[in-house]
């Protein structure tokens, strides 16, 4: 079968937990359909267009990508002008204006008409929204986030108030309102976690059938090492240009760290990631603080092989963080959340630590730090977690299901419209 795949953003490099689900996700569909990929290019991406290209085209008949402006454009000019109305006047949010922007909106139009394409497949619900459900075919959108309840979180952490906050809350009731309505317009959907597919279900009123699949990295890039010989380095890793990491990693280094080094003084904290911006850069001149930044996997694989303790104190945000299951397959105990823990079935104390006290995030951190037989119980127990519950196969291989559920959903709709 011939499936139309539309992203927003570039999947290349594998640096975000996104970039690598949109691209694993198109490459186990390529494994047995005709792929037409579509994706927005922002212009600072044009020197990585021909890598990425290379990539794709290994299981994409045709890739088509489409230059966006620059995000930090949206400071200036006819399209802050326009999200700044929309937004003031009707509580429009950042990514629907932007990936509708008329270029990508037309190219998708296009598309659909020439490839003659028999399912569409889409991440995110604001992806070219109306061509997509005005094209009468069968539609799987890959959720990746409920969108609004990741805006509930943030504004519950946010300090702002005043008439921004109003602004805020006024985007907020809107997407509750948008969002379940568009997804009700899909065939099938994708969440990443159970309990997002729950949400959606009982909690939104969406009555589009929906599944989770998790987000994995290729196995085979993660191998299981179990040092004793570490010091005592403390990770934290994620795109640090995304406010939920950016909160994590300043909570971690200003809050958690300091209180770690009173019990252990040769602590070392490593803050990895791409796109580190002044607020995070400026932590490196905290004693015993390090940021790395713009990561290969493999360099990133080895920081986590290289780290006595992974540390992931998200105060925000939705749906399976794949790091962590990363981090338990590389054999490296995590330490984090309940959100950092959400949507992974791991037991307290058995493959992870999870915990949302600070002070208690600071007592089990000092514990593995300290403790070689507690860190080499919970790194067993969190490998052999992920190669029992985690495979390409009980993930990716999902979305071959959700076409076809797809597809034949939408017949069953067509043939009823006739006979009435």
């Amino acid at each position: 079968m011939k499936v139309l795949v539309i992203s927003p953003i570039l999947p290349w490099p594998l640096d975000t937990g996104v970039k690598v689900r949109i691209f694993n996700m198109t490459k186990e569909i390529g494994s047995r359909h005709e792929v037409t990929f579509l994706c927005a290019v922002l212009k600072s991406e044009k020197s990585i267009v021909t890598e990425a290209t290379d990539q794709l085209d290994k299981f994409c008949k045709t890739v088509e990508m489409v230059d966006q402006p620059n995000k930090n454009l949206l400071s200036r000019g006819v399209i802050k002008a326009a999200h700044l109305l929309l937004y003031y006047s009707i509580g429009l949010e950042h990514h629907e204006l932007y990936y509708n922007l008329p270029p990508f909106v037309l190219a998708t139009k296009r598309l659909i008409r020439s490839t003659h394409c028999d399912a569409i497949f889409t991440t995110y619900w604001y992806t070219a929204t109306r061509p997509v459900l005005k094209a009468h075919l069968p539609t799987v959108c890959d959720t990746q986030d409920v969108i609004s309840e990741t805006i509930e979180r943030r504004l519950a952490l946010s300090p702002v108030s005043g008439l921004t906050r109003l602004l805020e809350e006024r985007v907020l009731l809107r997407v509750k309102k948008l969002e379940p309505r568009i997804l009700n317009s899909y065939t099938q959907l994708i969440c990443v976690t159970e309990r997002d597919v729950q949400t959606l279900k009982f909690k939104m009123g969406v009555e589009t059938p929906a599944v989770a699949i998790a987000t994995l990295r290729d196995r085979e890039k993660i191998t299981y090492e179990n040092r004793k010989d570490l010091p005592g380095t403390i990770l934290f890793f994620g795109a640090l240009h995304n406010p939920i990491n950016k909160d994590a990693a300043t909570f971690a280094a200003i809050h958690l760290f300091p209180e770690i080094r009173r019990s252990c003084p040769n602590a070392t904290l490593t803050i990895a990631g791409s796109n580190a911006g002044a607020e995070v850069e400026c932590l490196r001149s905290l004693d015993g603080v390090t940021v790395v930044h713009d990561l290969s996997t493999t360099a990133l694989t080895e920081l986590i092989h290289n780290a006595r303790v992974v540390l992931l104190p998200l105060r925000m945000g939705a749906g399976i963080k794949g790091r962590v299951i990363e981090a338990m397959e590389a054999g490296t105990p995590v330490v984090g959340t309940s959100i950092a823990a959400e949507g992974i079935p791991v037991r307290h104390g058995k493959e992870m630590i999870i915990t949302d006290d600070p002070h208690e995030l600071v007592r089990a951190t000092c514990q593995i730090l300290e403790n070689d037989v507690l860190r080499n119980i919970i790194s067993q127990n969190a490998r052999s977690f992920v190669e029992t519950e985690y495979s390409w196969k009980r993930s990716y291989g999902r979305v071959h299901e959700c076409i076809d559920t797809a597809i034949t959903t939408h017949n069953a709709r067509k043939l009823s419209t006739r006979k009435l």
